[in-house]
Protein backbone atom coordinates (compact mmCIF):
# COMPACT_ATOMS: atom_id res chain seq x y z
CA UNK A 1 0.00 0.00 0.00
CA UNK A 2 1.24 3.47 -0.84
CA UNK A 3 1.11 7.06 0.84
CA UNK A 4 -2.34 7.69 -1.66
CA UNK A 5 -4.16 4.66 -0.63
CA UNK A 6 -3.11 4.60 3.66
CA UNK A 7 -6.74 5.68 5.33
CA UNK A 8 -6.18 9.17 6.64
CA UNK A 9 -8.62 10.56 9.51
CA UNK A 10 -10.44 14.28 8.92
CA UNK A 11 -12.87 15.78 10.49
CA UNK A 12 -15.51 16.47 8.69
CA UNK A 13 -19.56 16.98 8.05
CA UNK A 14 -21.87 17.67 5.39
CA UNK A 15 -23.76 20.84 4.47
CA UNK A 16 -26.91 21.21 5.72
CA UNK A 17 -27.87 23.18 2.23
CA UNK A 18 -26.73 20.81 0.02
CA UNK A 19 -25.86 17.74 1.59
CA UNK A 20 -22.41 17.41 -0.06
CA UNK A 21 -19.17 16.51 2.49
CA UNK A 22 -16.56 18.98 3.79
CA UNK A 23 -13.52 18.18 4.95
CA UNK A 24 -12.92 20.63 8.09
CA UNK A 25 -9.65 19.24 9.48
CA UNK A 26 -6.74 16.61 9.05
CA UNK A 27 -6.27 14.74 12.27
CA UNK A 28 -2.87 13.27 13.65
CA UNK A 29 -2.18 10.41 15.19
CA UNK A 30 -2.46 11.72 18.43
CA UNK A 31 -5.16 14.54 18.94
CA UNK A 32 -7.64 15.87 21.28
CA UNK A 33 -11.10 15.47 22.41
CA UNK A 34 -13.39 17.55 20.08
CA UNK A 35 -14.92 20.47 22.08
CA UNK A 36 -18.69 20.65 23.29
CA UNK A 37 -18.87 24.36 22.79
CA UNK A 38 -16.64 25.81 20.55
CA UNK A 39 -18.53 26.47 17.02
CA UNK A 40 -16.27 26.44 13.95
CA UNK A 41 -17.64 28.51 10.67
CA UNK A 42 -17.86 26.44 7.80
CA UNK A 43 -17.95 27.38 4.34
CA UNK A 44 -19.65 24.34 1.64
CA UNK A 45 -17.05 23.83 -1.13
CA UNK A 46 -20.04 22.96 -3.20
CA UNK A 47 -22.50 25.47 -2.86
CA UNK A 48 -20.79 28.19 -1.20
CA UNK A 49 -23.76 28.19 2.37
CA UNK A 50 -22.30 29.99 5.53
CA UNK A 51 -23.08 27.27 8.69
CA UNK A 52 -21.41 27.30 12.00
CA UNK A 53 -21.54 23.83 13.78
CA UNK A 54 -20.25 22.74 17.29
CA UNK A 55 -16.82 20.84 17.34
CA UNK A 56 -18.64 17.90 19.11
CA UNK A 57 -20.96 17.97 16.09
CA UNK A 58 -18.33 16.96 13.62
CA UNK A 59 -17.47 13.30 12.49
CA UNK A 60 -14.35 11.43 12.31
CA UNK A 61 -14.51 10.26 8.52
CA UNK A 62 -11.94 7.90 6.73
CA UNK A 63 -10.42 9.48 3.40
CA UNK A 64 -7.41 8.39 1.18
CA UNK A 65 -4.80 11.00 -0.41
CA UNK A 66 -5.90 10.23 -3.14
CA UNK A 67 -9.38 10.73 -2.07
CA UNK A 68 -8.59 14.36 -0.63
CA UNK A 69 -6.52 15.30 -3.82
CA UNK A 70 -9.68 14.47 -6.07
CA UNK A 71 -12.49 16.42 -3.62
CA UNK A 72 -10.24 19.51 -2.87
CA UNK A 73 -8.07 19.74 -5.83
CA UNK A 74 -4.55 18.79 -4.28
CA UNK A 75 -5.23 21.62 -1.39
CA UNK A 76 -3.74 20.56 1.77
CA UNK A 77 -6.07 20.92 4.79
CA UNK A 78 -3.75 23.02 6.26
CA UNK A 79 -5.56 22.39 10.31
CA UNK A 80 -4.70 19.78 12.75
CA UNK A 81 -6.37 19.21 16.29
Amino acid sequence: MNYLEAPIKVVATDCPACGKENVYKRLLAFHRDLSQTLKVQITCKNCGHLFFLPESELSIRRKTEEDINAEYGGVKVLYTI
